[in-house]
């Protein structure tokens, strides 16, 4: 169970929508779906480490409650902040509450 309290964080749930170009190729840009309510937080120490081997640069750890949907295909928003998700579980299998694993975006 989540506690209200611990969800400080507003992040948006972003998905990719193609678009086709005045020259005829394609491109990508993200738009809103919604926003939730989340706490985050970066992984440290033996979790990072953990992490780092089994699926690569993993940097935070968002949970929520659930949103029916959210894949890798989406990323999360978290003020200026990029998080792209790379996976979403369900932390109890009681569908409460949902952990998504990230890797912030390095800005270009």
């Amino acid at each position: 169970m989540i506690h209200a309290g611990k969800l400080r964080h507003v992040v948006e749930i972003q998905e990719a929508t193609r678009a086709r170009t005045a020259s005829g190729g394609f491109e990508f840009t993200w738009s809103k779906v919604t926003e939730r309510r989340a706490s985050i937080a970066p992984l440290r120490g033996r979790e990072y480490f953990e992490a780092a081997q089994s699926q690569g640069e993993l940097t935070h750890k968002v949970t929520m409650r659930p949103y029916d949907g959210l894949t890798g295909q989406h990323r999360l928003k978290f003020g200026t902040r990029i998080l792209e998700t790379v996976s979403v579980i369900d932390a109890e299998e009681r569908g409460r509450m949902m952990v998504v694993m990230c890797r912030e975006a390095v800005s270009a």
